[in-house]
């Protein structure tokens, strides 16, 4: 299976970590199966890897090469990547480009290079950035993890309500991931619409050490309600309310916990919540909400907190690497 893509640099608008050179240029992807292990065992000695399932490679200056054949001329992509892996993982991956490019959703990769070819890391962070690869000449890495999912993209999504923001800085806005453990939804025969649909989770921040770590969350999800004199969805609301509730100081076995009442416009619970929660076991999901609250207010809390979200989204990733494999 051959996929065609280009890298999208997520760190463009920001000078210290801009990578421009390898942003929007293509990216070839093959993928085969069964694994060839001796051609894996190769790689894994060549590049200094304890484990991979594939290489990548990049020409020198991620510069795409012209080439000519028979007078014919082709361009090669600069950045190639093969993986080889299971046929149960293939035929996934498989089943899934068919069903993105059938629904018209956009397939995400992130590739987790491995391997003593990779540069050192300096930064506080221990974070390698694109920026920080060499590409003076070609270089070839080893591939130590390969995540794949897929974001709705269609020309006929419903009328959407935009984010209330009211010019709070960076220090108002507290931004959480919550990997999701359980849902819970019901659909009535007499209407045929979705209720009580809810789900829980934890809060799991990996980029910084952070109290509410940890902490469980409930969330509750409701249509928008309709404006009661236009009869029209509003055009700029919040997206939802939050509720924390911090641990009781004088009770050793109390734990926080943080409730979520999530607002979304009328046909996104079944055409985009459900689905998303009825994922397949061993697939992670999570939601990214931003709360509008001071950060030390949120973590030097001692009573019960509340106040408004300004916006949500889900992330879903398939793992390639699946535990015993």
């Amino acid at each position: 299976m051959v996929l065609l893509a280009r890298v999208d640099d997520p760190y463009l608008g920001g000078p210290s970590f801009s990578a421009p050179h390898f942003h929007e240029k293509p990216v070839r992807l093959e993928i085969s199966s069964p694994p060839d292990s001796e051609w894996l065992s190769e790689v894994n000695t060549k590049l200094g890897a304890a484990e991979s399932f594939g290489r990548v490679r990049v020409k020198k200056n991620v510069e795409t090469e012209q080439l000519c054949d028979d007078g014919e001329k082709f361009e090669v992509e600069p950045i190639r990547i093969r993986l080889d892996i299971p046929p149960d993982v293939f035929e996934a991956i498989h089943s899934q480009a068919i069903e993105a490019y059938r629904q018209r959703h956009l397939l995400w990769a992130n590739v987790t290079l491995v391997g003593e070819k990779l540069p050192s890391v300096d930064t506080e962070l221990g974070i390698l950035f694109l920026q920080d690869l060499d590409v003076s000449e070609d270089r070839e890495y080893a591939v130590g993890r390969f995540e794949i999912f897929d974001t709705r993209y269609t020309f006929e999504l419903p009328k959407r309500v935009d984010d209330i923001w009211e010019g709070f800085d960076e220090n108002y806005l507290d931004s959480i991931e919550v990997v999701l453990s359980r849902a819970r939804y019901s659909l009535r025969s007499s209407s045929g619409r979705i209720s009580g649909l809810s789900c829980e989770g934890r809060v799991t921040n990996v980029f910084r050490q952070d109290l509410l770590d940890g902490t469980d969350v409930y969330i509750d999800f409701l249509e928008h309600e309709f404006d009661s004199v236009t009869g029209e969805l509003p055009d700029r609301a919040y997206a939802g309310e939050f509720l924390y509730i911090p641990k009781e100081i004088d009770d050793p076995i109390s734990a926080p916990s943080l409730s979520l009442r999530l607002r979304y416009v009328p046909g996104d619970d079944r055409d985009l919540i459900v689905p998303l929660l009825s994922q397949e076991i061993g697939t992670r999901l999570s939601l990214e909400c931003s709360l509008i609250v001071e950060r030390e207010k949120l973590r030097e809390a001692v009573n019960q907190l509340q106040g408004n979200v300004k916006s949500y989204g889900f992330k879903v990733i398939r793992d390639l690497k699946r535990d015993g494999a």
